[in-house]
């Protein structure tokens, strides 16, 4: 994080004291500046950005140690839908409500919460793949693999990076965007 804010300076610097050569516009800077700082991204390592165990072999063998019927997904996403609800499918662009509980494969419960509004199109891959196979009142159970659900994002202290989740979900209804 530290690196990105020296980036921000350097390029705060350089436009408030005018340091731009004259034979430069303002715009080719930016995207000089722009691409530098892209550039070091990319290359950027972490202790986060080691390879990932093979997520579905853990999904698989921990749903047969519990004897689960879960289905995959073509995505990766196991699920079980315990009731399919009625009405219309999902939109897009609607605003979903949702009861959910998540956890880890080791059963930490790392939330529980009910009534949740959420805009579709904003939801973890995850959820838009098992909220898409549910009307409103469904009820499913998701298995998501880490890419899927919070990937190296660290929500909550106790849900490691790259953490294969558990959901609950339920959902409660949609509001549909005006046209």
């Amino acid at each position: 994080m530290y690196e990105y804010s020296l980036w921000l300076y350097f390029v705060f610097y350089i436009f408030e004291y005018n340091l731009i050569p004259r034979t430069m516009n303002k715009q080719t800077t930016i995207f000089a500046i722009a691409l530098m700082l892209m550039f070091s991204i990319g290359c950027k390592k972490s202790d986060q950005d080691a390879p990932l165990p093979d997520e579905d072999a853990i999904i698989s063998k921990y749903l047969s140690s519990i004897s689960s019927d879960a289905v995959r997904h073509q995505s990766g996403v196991y699920y079980k839908i315990m009731e399919p609800g009625s009405g219309d499918p999902v939109v897009y662009t609607s605003t979903v409500t949702v009861n959910y509980k998540g956890s880890l494969l080791n059963g930490v419960q790392f939330d529980d919460v009910s009534n949740k509004s959420v805009k579709f199109i904003n939801a973890m891959q995850g959820w838009q793949i098992g909220i898409n196979m549910l009307r409103p009142g469904g009820k499913i159970k998701l298995y998501v693999p880490s890419q899927l659900g919070y990937g190296r994002y660290v929500p909550k202290p106790e849900v490691p990076a790259n953490s294969i989740l558990v959901f609950d979900l339920e959902l409660v209804s949609q509001q549909k965007a005006a046209k």
